[in-house]
């Protein structure tokens, strides 16, 4: 549920028009360290909102300089409340629109 969150752009889903992060959106210039500090803790809060079963420890959003495309989420949450914490690390395609 996680990834499925975290991948989901809200307005996808008909019946639940409320699902997802919007990762596409949030991070509009993925270069920028304070814009990539912004969308780490929205996503941490739109997470735990979406997934209430498990705990959100940390999000972090990483770039790296040869990649300037490529967004890297690492997660670390528990399924539950007595799990082993978990990293979970994604690769995004971020899209960019010029005008």
């Amino acid at each position: 549920q996680v990834i499925d969150a975290l991948t989901t752009n809200q307005g996808e889903r008909v019946m639940f028009p409320d699902w997802g992060c919007n990762i596409q959106s949030v991070l509009f210039n993925p270069a920028d360290a304070l814009e990539r500090a912004d969308a780490a803790a929205y996503l941490k809060t739109r997470l735990q909102s979406l997934v209430p079963r498990s705990f959100i420890k940390s999000v972090q959003v990483d770039v790296f300089d040869n990649e300037q495309n490529v967004v890297y989420i690492k997660i670390q949450y528990k399924a539950s409340r007595y799990a082993q914490l978990t990293d979970l690390n994604v690769q995004m395609a971020i899209k960019r629109e010029l005008s």
